[in-house]
């Protein structure tokens, strides 16, 4: 039998939290392996992987060539994906009564505003399906994403509907 809880009242705002940790040198160990490719396409969309923080796809490239170069992109990829990773892990918990997969949240780094120091926090975007599972225009919500020595911690805030 449970124990008998007190009356309690409900948190006043449809608030969710989601929180995910990643370690850096198991992803490391993914783009290292022979799926690294595939890894990445399955994580990231098309809109993620053509951004100018860390080039994923050059990095992978470089390793055939010279290591030690090589390795340092490598593991600079690995902690920029570590950290997306993470963060879309987060929405997906923030979200748990939709079924979001790695590709239905876009997660893109504003420019930096003129006169504003410090680091830009990233956007998380769920895009919304259509009727026909065409995506439709997305809902921004809150993250803020991590890195310390080997793990990458994301965290969301979202609304729930």
């Amino acid at each position: 039998m449970p124990p008998h809880f007190p009356a309690f009242k409900p948190f006043p705002t449809p608030h969710r939290i989601g929180t995910d940790i990643c370690s850096i040198p198991r992803i490391l160990s993914l783009l290292r392996g022979r799926h690294g490719h595939a890894f990445i396409r399955r994580v990231l969309r098309v809109e993620e992987r053509e951004q100018k923080e860390v080039d994923i796809n050059t990095s992978l490239a470089e390793l055939d060539k010279e290591m030690g170069i090589a390795d340092l992109a490598l593991q600079k990829a690995a902690q920029f994906l570590a950290g997306r990773f993470a963060a879309k892990e987060a929405t997906m918990k923030a979200h748990h009564s939709r079924r979001l997969t790695y590709h239905s949240i876009l997660i893109l780094k504003p420019e930096p505003q003129p006169g504003v120091e410090g680091s830009v926090a990233p956007v998380a975007i769920v895009m919304d399906e259509g009727i026909d599972g065409e995506e439709v225009r997305g809902k921004e919500v809150r993250i803020s994403i991590s890195h310390d020595g080997d793990y990458a911690t994301a965290v969301c805030l979202a609304v729930d509907e």
